[in-house]
């Protein structure tokens, strides 16, 4: 399952990566929160014979492309000279 899981995250990593260049941050966030809600909403399905399949690449799907956003928007955010001394 963990294996599933990574191969799912870097799926949604590589997807980020093709998207970061086609939408803004506002409808890239917008779009993240929505399919984290809709997404989590499998888990109303959840029992014995679909637990592989709602849960792990849920996760994965769930919590990938909300982070690279929010980490996105982190980069954005950050003002010229605040990064650390290891960076310069």
């Amino acid at each position: 399952m963990e294996t599933i899981e990574g191969a799912a995250g870097l799926l949604g990593a590589a997807l980020y990566g093709v998207a970061c260049r086609t939408f803004t941050l506002r409808q890239l966030l917008t779009a993240a929160i929505a399919v984290n809600a809709l997404v989590t909403l499998l888990y109303l399905f959840y029992g014995r014979g679909s637990a592989l399949r709602s849960s792990t690449p849920s996760a994965a799907s769930r919590w990938s492309p909300p982070e690279l956003a929010l980490m996105d928007l982190a980069v954005r955010s950050t003002p010229p000279g605040c990064e650390s001394p290891a960076s310069r």
